[in-house]
């Protein structure tokens, strides 16, 4: 008689894992004993120019303004670019204030000549009396350096200065002035012809 041998039946293969498509175990994010947790970065508001504090007196340009803002929230800019951009609008700003102050002294000292033209006194016919006291103190007191320090800035229109500057140079002529006539008409600035020598 034959013997049977009896075989056990196989044992399925286990399912392979894909790596591929297994989600990672997760991440334990709890910090360790003793330890804060991260906190999170404040949010920074943009500048606005009502946040803005100017000296007292002083104004604010929109236009420099707006652009110092538009700097100041740029958030791309590096702190190199940032600094060298601002010293440009610095640039435009002190710029714009040197002809601002120009455009100012111009006109003040046209107003100057006017009045000295317009007083009684010491313009209109009594120019040529006035230009020559003064000529006559420059000549007895002052030199070049004096001429040009009160022809610089327009100091030399200022009425006041002429007024104060011909009563003193009266006291040194020593013959009486000629009779007032009619002024010589000149396109050389009113300093020019009372501080100067004429050409």
């Amino acid at each position: 008689m034959t013997e049977e041998v009896i075989t056990p039946p196989e044992t399925p293969p286990e399912a392979p894992i894909d790596t591929l498509t297994s989600a990672p175990p997760a991440k334990d994010e709890t910090p360790p004993e003793g330890e804060k947790p991260p906190e999170t970065p404040p949010v920074i508001e943009p500048l606005t120019a009502e946040a803005l504090t100017f000296p007292e007196g002083a104004t604010a340009d929109e236009a420099v303004t707006g652009e110092f803002l538009a700097l100041m929230n740029n958030s791309e800019l590096s702190p190199t670019d940032r600094a060298n951009s601002l010293l440009g609008l610095m640039g435009k700003v002190v710029e714009a204030a040197s002809e601002k102050g120009s455009a100012q002294q111009t006109a003040q000292q046209a107003e100057w000549k006017q009045a000295v033209i317009d007083d009684p006194d010491i313009g209109g016919n009594n120019m040529p009396q006035t230009a020559k006291a003064i000529g006559t103190l420059m000549d007895k007191f002052g030199d070049d350096a004096t001429r040009a320090a009160f022809n610089q800035g327009g100091l030399g229109d200022n009425p006041d200065v002429v007024r104060f500057l011909s009563k003193i140079g009266s006291q040194f002529q020593e013959t009486p002035p000629p009779n007032p006539g009619t002024p010589p008409k000149s396109n050389r600035d009113l300093a020019d012809r009372l501080f100067n020598a004429p050409t």
